[in-house]
């Protein structure tokens, strides 16, 4: 398979998860996750374009890791609709990450922080999900977030474009599974 067109697979799989943002309220949280969802597109475009050099390399990482890893958050909050937990607190619990991301791609070895924020996130995304799963009534919402859970953790470990593909598949099921009755 050519690399132009897995990149624009991964294209269509990350329009794909955008157009499960319609259904997202607060309005500037749908706008968030489409923004997200966008770069990381654009992302996607860039790759199939042109080779990026160094610098861009760190950009377009950070992309990855904030465009998959936001939009996981809010698709476990959609899901489990607990009404002690609003999108802002689940922002504000993210965004300490997001800045120990972006600071660890200021580094010299930032490759290897990366993957190491990375792992960190998918842990306490598994901890946060393996606490939950448990107490769910509804079969579809527990495969959804075990689908995202496999998902992220196979992200965690590859740097390949199926994992981005699957994790942004996760995220669209999971999106979808919270908007249906």
């Amino acid at each position: 398979m050519s690399v132009s067109f897995l990149l624009g697979l991964a294209s269509g799989v990350a329009i794909l998860t955008i157009t499960a943002y319609r259904r997202v309220s607060p309005r500037w949280l749908r706008a968030l996750l489409v923004v997200s969802g966008l770069l990381l597109l654009s992302r996607y475009i860039a790759l199939a374009s042109f080779t990026p050099e160094e610098s861009w390399v760190r950009w377009w990482r950070f992309v990855r890791g904030v465009g998959l890893t936001l939009p996981g958050i809010f698709a476990v909050d959609q899901l489990v609709r607990h009404p002690a937990i609003t999108p802002k607190t689940l922002l504000r619990w993210y965004s300490p990450w997001a800045i120990a991301y972006g600071v660890a791609l200021l580094t010299p070895w930032w490759q290897g922080s990366t993957s190491v924020l990375i792992g960190l996130f998918t842990l306490a995304l598994l901890w946060i999900c393996c606490l939950i799963i448990r107490k769910l009534p509804d079969r579809r919402v527990r495969i959804a977030l075990a689908g995202l859970c496999l998902a992220c953790l196979l992200m965690s470990f590859s740097d390949w474009l199926f994992a981005e593909m699957l994790v942004l598949l996760a995220i669209w099921n999971a999106f979808e599974t919270s908007a249906s009755p």
